[in-house]
């Protein structure tokens, strides 16, 4: 297989704002639990801090965003241009809802019965759901999304630059690939996440990976393959 050029991109001024902040945020994180971890847990990164709610505002461009880009480019696509973007915006919309338990913590309505007895924070929502004794959200992300991110990340690049084809048929569907910038930043993000050496890490990598996707999705290394005239 031919590698094909692409010209690295250097980060643009909006990409800079949002890493400088979560990794700011990130760093912040690491100090706190190695100086004080009662106030990283409790105070930080608690249910409804100052890391969680900010996680929201990433989801919901998204989701903004992939409605405007149905609209915008949709009639003149495919029907793969379709069904990427709207697997992006729902899904970011679904994970927007389970972060505020659909309304629950905003408006503060009653937990129904089953999650009552099912979910591990009396919340309605289902990542914290307990199926055979095991909460589904540490199986999405130990067995799913994690060989997802790396495929995504890593595979779908690499494949990109280098085969035609496949090349084609993702600038054809318009789906979004990180760059080599994006790729490293949510490495770091991964990395950083551990050095709290604890559990509670995982609410800077749920923040700092909202972020970056947010930026895959806005700032793409295939940008031009979302506006382009495609059959």
């Amino acid at each position: 297989m031919n590698e094909i050029i692409h010209k690295r991109r250097p980060l643009n001024s909006v990409e800079k704002f949002v890493l400088t902040i979560v990794f700011v945020a990130m760093i912040i994180g690491i100090i706190a639990a190695a100086v004080n971890m009662n106030w990283f847990l409790n105070s930080y990164v608690e249910e409804d801090g100052p890391i969680e709610w900010p996680t929201e505002i990433p989801l919901f461009i998204i989701f903004i965003a992939c409605i405007v880009y149905l609209f915008k480019y949709a009639k003149r696509k495919n029907v793969w241009f379709f069904l990427v973007y709207l697997f992006i915006g729902l899904g970011s919309f679904f994970v927007f809802g389970e972060e505020i338990s659909w309304g629950q913590r905003i408006f503060n309505f009653k937990t129904s019965a089953y999650f009552q007895k099912h979910n591990t924070q009396d919340e309605d929502n289902i990542h914290n759901l307990i199926l055979d004794g095991e909460k589904l959200n540490k199986i999405i992300f130990t067995d799913v999304l994690i060989a997802g991110v790396i495929i995504y990340l890593i595979i779908f690049p690499w494949l990109y630059r280098r085969n035609e084809k496949f090349k084609n048929f993702i600038d054809k569907a318009a789906l979004p690939l990180p760059t080599l910038n994006q790729t490293i930043a949510c490495i770091l993000v991964f990395i950083l996440s551990f050095l709290t050496f604890h559990p509670k890490g995982s609410e800077l990598l749920e923040f700092g990976g909202c972020s970056v996707f947010m930026l895959i999705v806005l700032y793409p290394l295939n940008k031009e393959a979302r506006t382009n005239y495609l059959l």
